[in-house]
């Protein structure tokens, strides 16, 4: 199976948002109120064709990566998107796509679609954008972690650090068996999004290119690199994860259908936006 993750503590929230021109933009780095779970922060949604909430995050800015174990520490910028309030779940994923085999950890229509790999994930994402005729897509790497981190400033989790784990998450921490529970069975983040840790790993678009050597002290501005030369990556942890941190990655290879198997775990959201050509420069 897979290895558990390390560990953290602490806590704190409340996102700082100034409103701009027409759309609000979002500045990660006070947070203050000490309480335990986030408030949702009001933001527009829209139900696409398959049932799924968008939600339209505004442009922000925040710290990523983690001083130890995902470093360095750096200021990302990220221009407006939409994501998926949950994972594509496995009767969502049956609209598009048949004949997918659900893993014994995962078989209800409201459990996460896992099994999957990147390919299959971008395969569906292409799909829905050919019904839709929207952009759809998996989330960057920095798109990812400023929606999971929901306006908080360098804490472990969605909610802030380490309190309440096992019943905030579906974590191998729990005590309960290592299995994908219906998506949104969780509280959300301040953002409105669920189970951007535990439940299922979710792949994203592209690789560790900020956290590369020759962008460490750069102010990016929505990175991204979409090379296949080096191995894929999953964020959130998931299921069999004791602690699952928003910081936290598993790099994998895509396995491809004879090992399966090994992608038990593995499931995905959607974001919708155009990918934005100045993604690898600085500002």
């Amino acid at each position: 199976m897979k290895s558990r993750m390390g560990m953290k503590r602490t806590f704190e929230l409340n996102p700082v948002a100034s409103l701009g021109a027409g759309m609000a933009f979002l500045s990660i780095a006070a947070c203050a109120n000490h309480s335990p779970l986030p408030k949702v922060i009001p933001l527009p949604t829209l139900t696409n064709s398959i049932g799924q909430t968008m939600v339209q995050l505004p442009e922000g800015e925040f710290r990523m990566g983690h001083p130890e174990h995902r470093k360095p520490v750096h200021q990302v910028r990220v221009s407006s998107f939409w994501i998926a309030s949950t994972e594509v779940t496995n009767k969502q994923y049956d609209m598009l796509v048949k004949g997918h085999k659900r893993p014994a950890e995962s078989l209800g229509d409201n459990d996460p679609v896992t099994g999957i790999t990147r390919d299959q994930a971008e395969e569906f994402a292409r799909l829905l954008s050919e019904k839709e005729g929207k952009p759809y897509r998996l989330p960057t790497d920095a798109e990812w972690e400023y929606a999971a981190r929901g306006g908080l400033d360098q804490k472990d989790f969605p909610w802030g650090d380490n309190t309440g784990i096992d019943t905030l998450c579906n974590t191998g921490l729990s005590g309960k068996p290592l299995k994908a529970v219906p998506v949104g069975s969780f509280p959300p983040n301040a953002f409105g999004l669920y189970d951007m840790v535990g439940n299922s790993s979710e792949w994203i678009l592209d690789t560790d290119f900020e956290f590369l050597a020759i962008n460490r002290g750069k102010h990016l501005q929505d990175p991204i690199s979409t090379s296949d030369k080096v191995e894929r990556l999953r964020r959130g942890g998931s299921f069999s994860d004791w602690y699952p941190f928003v910081w936290s990655v598993k790099a994998d290879s895509d396995y491809g259908d004879e090992n399966r198997e090994l992608l038990f775990d593995a499931g995905f959201r959607l974001v919708i936006s155009d990918l934005h050509q100045e993604s690898r420069s600085e500002r």
